[in-house]
């Protein structure tokens, strides 16, 4: 959950500094107000850090259409200064200083 308040909040970051980009409220979708259940039990196999199993109620919100590209993620990591994504195990950060490896660049950014 954490995580998805996290990219969450970039994704609204970009859209706040980047406004003259093609987005649109078009290219957002609602997802409506519910309940589901999170995280996974001992029994189940589930890691520590997904239990205990629980519902949880989110409300409404709109969320971008199209995932944030490694494209999209470096020029906010360049104007905004933020960290470059980068994963526990060097071997599995796929980003060179600042910026992605070459090939990557409109696959979704991970790591965030």
């Amino acid at each position: 959950m954490k995580h998805l308040v996290y990219v969450l909040t970039v994704i609204v970051i970009c859209l706040l500094l980047f406004p003259s980009d093609p987005l649109s409220a078009n290219d957002m979708v609602m997802i409506p107000a519910g309940e589901f259940f999170m995280g996974s039990t001992a029994a189940e196999g589930g890691l520590p850090d997904e239990q205990p199993l629980r519902r949880v109620h989110l409300s409404a919100f709109y969320i971008d259409r199209y995932e944030i590209t490694n494209q999209d993620y470096e020029r906010f990591v360049r104007d905004v200064g933020h960290r470059p994504p980068a994963h526990a195990t060097p071997a599995s950060t796929l980003w060179e200083g600042t910026i992605p490896m070459p090939g990557i660049e409109r696959h979704p950014v991970i790591n965030v």
